[in-house]
């Protein structure tokens, strides 16, 4: 469906396949774990190669720690304030995560919703240890125009991330629509300020209602609409790369990609 409204880039549906809670709950051995990550890449090739539509890229997704944790702490990062937390407890989640992603062929993971610098720092050293042709996108989630939703300066987010050799892209998901405009003016300012070659910048916001952990349902009113109108702005940003995260429909993908159809069109208009 997402294909069809308009979509240029997919996901794998691997966000919530935990390799270590499926070993821990459903009794499988490593295999079969790795087995359900790679049957979800095949999903999604087999979905790309049964469209109508050309060149659409697959990216491999990773959640974060809180996916094991099945607590919606992506959402307020208390596990890196735990104090019993360990650095390498979370890269042992990742190099498990990112295994079977790049057994099934693979070339670009995206790190999504990171609620903390710290969890950052940690997808450096995962990153360090992958093959040298792999690339990755960094994207966090956050709570107001400057925060990540632990409290964490965003602007430091892009710092680190922006300094990692892999990293071909930086940006947020799963983050009010009302805030994205100034996060990318944070991010932009951030690389303008640092070391480094900036990087292209990834926008995909929810609907801007609010996930309530304790109903396990989303509360408040949506936003969507406001996303396609902003595709120009953000863009002027510093954003190549704009789509949805939770409750954001094939229908808001459709907008979504009418809006830069024709911002593209513009764009070749001034160039030409």
């Amino acid at each position: 469906m997402f294909i069809d409204a308009g979509a240029d880039i997919i996901e794998t549906n691997t966000y919530h396949c935990c390799i270590q809670k499926m070993q821990e709950t459903l009794g499988f051995t490593l295999d079969q774990a790795e087995a359900v990550l790679i049957k979800a890449v095949d999903l999604a090739k087999s979905a790309i190669a049964a469209s109508e539509r050309q060149n659409i890229y697959l990216v491999g997704s990773v959640g974060p720690y809180a996916t094991y944790l099945r607590d919606a702490s992506e959402y307020t990062g208390a596990y890196v304030k735990s104090p019993d937390f360990k650095e390498q407890t979370i890269i042992d989640y990742y190099l498990a995560q990112c295994r079977p992603l790049l057994k099934s062929g693979i070339k670009c993971l995206v790190f999504e919703t990171i609620p903390s610098v710290k969890e950052v720092e940690c997808l450096g050293k995962v990153l360090d240890q992958l093959d040298d042709d792999i690339q990755a996108w960094v994207v966090s989630t956050c709570q107001d125009g400057s925060s990540t939703r632990s409290g964490d300066s965003f602007r430091e987010v892009v710092r680190l991330a922006n300094s990692f050799p892999k990293v071909v892209a930086i940006g947020v998901n799963c983050t009010s629509p009302l805030h994205i405009t100034e996060l990318l003016q944070n991010a932009k300012a951030q690389m303008a300020e640092g070391q480094g070659t900036p990087k292209p910048l990834v926008v995909y916001p929810n609907s801007g209602e609010v996930y309530n952990a304790e109903t396990r349902k989303f509360e408040g009113s949506a936003k969507v609409d406001m996303v396609a109108s902003l595709i120009p702005c953000w863009y002027q940003l510093g954003a190549r790369i704009f789509g949805g995260c939770c409750r954001i429909m094939p229908e808001h993908i459709e907008q979504i990609a009418v809006s830069c159809e024709k911002l593209n069109e513009k764009l070749k208009g001034t160039i030409e």
